[in-house]
């Protein structure tokens, strides 16, 4: 009788096999894609004995298939990183390398106003400088249609996180009883304590419109506004409850974020935003609780 193999003894037995055949560090490579599958992690690998299920050595040796055929892993699990952040890449984009990295570092001795990057590709080298704040803004050209869906999709990304971010620490500066200072749509600086920290997430909500405007944060879906509205052009705005959900639905709000209340929860703001132009795109969703 032929005993049963646990995960990790065919991970060592397989990678092997592809190590010989040319392909260097394929375990931790397997492991790795594992993980991006959310199947199991490294620890739980080590840890416990999982056994092996034709269905998980279907997926492993797909993915040895696909090595094998020259597929990089990146495009694989359509994932890049550069400067310590993930990005969406796919082989319409080169994949990031180390080696660019040193640009950053170069451009981070000084500071300008924006910038254009002609043949953007995956977009990662314009968000990056702008992340680390070394430009205020930018403009990215590429002669690839299907290389600027990829960009578009890491700067919406891009968009819903930092807002996220920008957000939750101003609600942190609420609760530590500090002044709160965002912009009005002129671009002037003001303390807007009273109304971000003691309203609604709906009229905190278009205090932080005003101030996302005024630094000109647009929906990089240029093609795709919702119409009939003035401010489309623009990336965040408010929503009574439950209306993001179903304009979500609708391909023209893919790169818009969406801030609402939450039914049942007066305390809690909402942010959905549509990743993709097209139905099946993904979707970002986040609570935050407000003070």
């Amino acid at each position: 009788m032929t005993p049963h193999l646990s995960l990790n003894q065919f991970i060592v037995t397989y990678s092997l096999q592809l190590l010989n055949q040319g392909i260097s560090n394929s375990k931790n490579e397997i492991i790795w894609y594992l993980e991006y599958l959310q199947i199991c992690n490294k620890k739980n690998l080590y840890l416990n004995d999982i056994l092996l299920t034709p269905k998980l050595r279907l997926v492993i040796e797909n993915f040895g298939k696909q090595r094998l055929e020259g597929i990089p892993f990146q495009y694989i699990i359509k994932k890049g990183t550069f400067y310590g952040r993930d990005f969406f890449i796919n082989s319409n984009t080169l994949i990031p390398r180390p080696e660019t990295e040193s640009l950053i570092n170069c451009l981070k001795k000084q500071s300008f106003n924006g910038a254009l990057e002609i043949g953007t590709g995956s977009g990662i080298i314009s968000l990056t400088l702008l992340k680390e704040k070394i430009i205020k803004t930018a403009v990215a050209t590429d002669i690839s249609k299907s290389a600027l869906e990829v960009a578009k999709k890491n700067a919406i990304k891009h968009n819903f996180n930092e807002i996220v971010n920008f957000i939750s620490l101003n609600y942190t500066k609420c609760d530590l009883g500090e002044p709160v200072m965002m912009n009005d749509q002129s671009g002037n600086s003001k303390d807007v304590t009273n109304g971000y920290c003691n309203n609604s997430p709906l009229g905190a909500c278009h205090i932080l419109t005003a101030h996302f405007k005024s630094l000109k944060w647009k929906n990089p879906y240029t093609d795709h506004y919702i119409k009939n509205n003035v401010d489309s052009e623009y990336v965040l705005h408010c929503s009574n409850s439950g209306y993001p959900s179903s304009k979500l639905m609708n391909s023209q709000a893919a790169g818009y974020v969406f801030i609402t209340n939450v039914s049942g929860s007066p305390k809690t703001m909402r942010l959905e935003m549509r990743w993709d132009n097209n139905f099946s795109g993904d979707m970002s969703k986040k609570d935050i609780i407000v003070p």
